[in-house]
């Protein structure tokens, strides 16, 4: 009889350790699931003013899109966002950068050049759960190429 008691704890600690196991892998998933359609509508409103509208002329303000980021906020089946950069690369592209909280950092890269509000070649953006305005505006860079500069609304 004894020996059953001990099969039977030992298999319950088995299952429930995979079980805790199981739930930090979808945690990630559905962060990183969460981000991507972040980055999707961020990469869809940049292009959109690079590949849609026009310079505006000298002194006047150019054609923005305003967009509300939420990051995944470490509730039950999501891990929170722990950094987030925009980083320009060249003249035709940007990579975001996000770091999830266990640590695992995904990249990606964007058809379009953005710079934070200042002309720095990065933006970082901090926050959890509630949303973040941001807006994107086009106008051209110290050389005269067009960008999309990105900044909190």
């Amino acid at each position: 009889m004894p020996i059953r008691y001990v099969v039977a704890v030992v298999l319950v600690s088995a299952i429930v350790g995979m079980l805790f196991t199981g739930i930090g892998h979808v945690d990630g998933k559905n962060s990183r699931n969460a981000m991507e359609t972040e980055v999707d509508a961020i990469e869809s409103a940049a292009v959109s003013l690079m590949e849609d509208e026009e310079l505006p002329p000298p002194g006047q303000a150019g054609p923005k899109r305003v967009l509300t980021i939420t990051f995944p906020d470490g509730s039950l089946g999501y891990e929170s966002v722990e950094e987030f950069t925009i980083t320009r690369i060249d003249q035709n592209q940007s990579r975001v950068e996000y770091q999830l909280e266990s640590g695992v950092t995904h990249q990606r890269f964007v058809s379009a050049p953005i710079v934070d509000k200042d002309g720095d070649v990065q933006f970082e953006l901090e926050g959890t759960g509630d949303g973040t305005e941001v807006m994107l505006t086009l106008e051209p860079d110290s050389n005269g190429d067009p960008v999309v500069y990105i900044q909190i609304a």
